[in-house]
């Protein structure tokens, strides 16, 4: 299930961060943070989905087990957000792959939030 060079990073620029976006989010999560809220950098989550199609898992055989952040900077408006994500950890147990991907979410190449997250990949199972 693991590509040769599973310890590659995956890295990916994304667009600017804008107050507009913030604001559409606090509006979404019905939230009167007054800051960026915490839970914005969950928008943060590309090359997380990259290494699942690396994986080439079938989101229908995977189940999210965890997601840990820590916040070292509040991401603001004119962030440039630079995601760069690897594989922490893999092993596998009864049929099942569980996978730890760790995220560093940096701004002008300081990291502002480390994320961490879990899930469980069934093998085999009928379509």
């Amino acid at each position: 299930m693991l590509p040769a060079d599973f310890e590659h990073v995956i890295e990916v620029k994304l667009p600017r961060v804008t107050e507009a976006q913030i604001n559409a989010f606090r509006v979404a999560t019905r939230t009167t943070y007054s800051g960026t809220p915490p839970t914005f950098a969950t928008l943060f989550r590309d090359a997380e989905w990259k290494w699942l199609d690396r994986l080439k898992i079938n989101m229908r055989d995977l189940l999210h087990s965890d997601q840990e952040y820590h916040y070292l900077q509040p991401l603001k408006a004119g962030d440039e957000p630079v995601v760069a994500t690897k594989m922490k950890s893999h092993r596998e147990r009864r049929g099942m792959h569980f996978f730890t991907l760790e995220t560093v979410i940096s701004c002008n190449g300081v990291p502002k939030i480390l994320a961490q997250t879990g899930f469980v990949v069934r093998e085999g199972r009928p379509n």
